[in-house]
């Protein structure tokens, strides 16, 4: 699963990234802030990431982040309670 969610994770930030951005490739590495991303593009591709993957990320947890990496760990521990609570709704 952790390769999809990253797969996941970095082409819907890829959609966000303004096409000006001197980004070749996309990884786990690069900064958040590298992404030139302005506030309004990021919350868009935090609630797209939010509905593919059926889960909330709580704004605390989303200030501690600083690369992309970080976004897909963040979002690969989620899932397993998000499927938990999934299965108690079921």
């Amino acid at each position: 699963m952790t390769m999809e969610v990253k797969t996941r994770v970095l082409n819907t930030l890829s959609a966000h990234v303004p096409v000006n951005t001197s980004l070749a490739n996309l990884s786990e590495a690069h900064k958040l802030e590298q992404l030139a991303l302005d506030s309004l593009d990021m919350i868009e591709a935090i609630f797209e990431l939010e509905e593919q993957f059926n889960i909330i990320l709580e704004s605390h947890e989303l200030t501690t982040l600083e690369t992309v990496g970080d976004l897909i760990d963040i979002i690969s521990q989620r899932l397993p309670a998000a499927r938990r609570e999934g299965a108690r709704d079921a």
